[in-house]
């Protein structure tokens, strides 16, 4: 087992954040590689509002379950979850929750329209966490 050491000590288990678009699936890949070289866990998310269609929630579910193959066949233990709310707020609780120590998001949403309007979902947990975070482009 390699170890990875952040300044706050050594890691213990990765949050990736998902939602299903090629720079998620950059984090994923990235996320993977350090799980996998490191033996640690990984916890894997993807988040919705309410206001989502079925499809919408079930594209979600989809990510993560992909996520969860594809790192199960590199012996990653994998556990996943799908939250509902801001994707900001559910990233920063669950990290809490799952004692991440490490967050991996992609740089890009599904929408990149919504940064110029809304921000970047990757800069707000930037800048409300006190967990590292790796930002994943393509």
């Amino acid at each position: 087992m390699t170890e990875i050491l952040s300044p706050l000590g050594r890691f213990e288990r990765i949050l990736l954040a998902t939602d299903g678009s090629r720079y998620s699936d950059s984090a994923a890949v990235i996320a993977g590689n350090i799980a996998a070289l490191c033996a640690l866990p990984l916890t894997a998310i993807s988040s919705i509002l309410s206001s989502h269609s079925s499809e919408r929630r079930q594209e979600a579910q989809e990510a993560i379950e992909r996520v969860r193959r594809t790192l199960a066949e590199k012996a990653v233990q994998v556990d996943s979850r799908l939250a509902e709310g801001r994707p900001e707020q559910t990233i920063i609780e669950a990290a809490g929750k799952v004692g991440a120590d490490l967050i991996v998001m992609g740089s890009h949403g599904r929408t990149g329209l919504n940064k110029v309007f809304m921000g970047s979902v990757s800069e707000r947990v930037l800048n409300q966490t006190g967990c590292p975070v790796l930002i994943a482009r393509t």
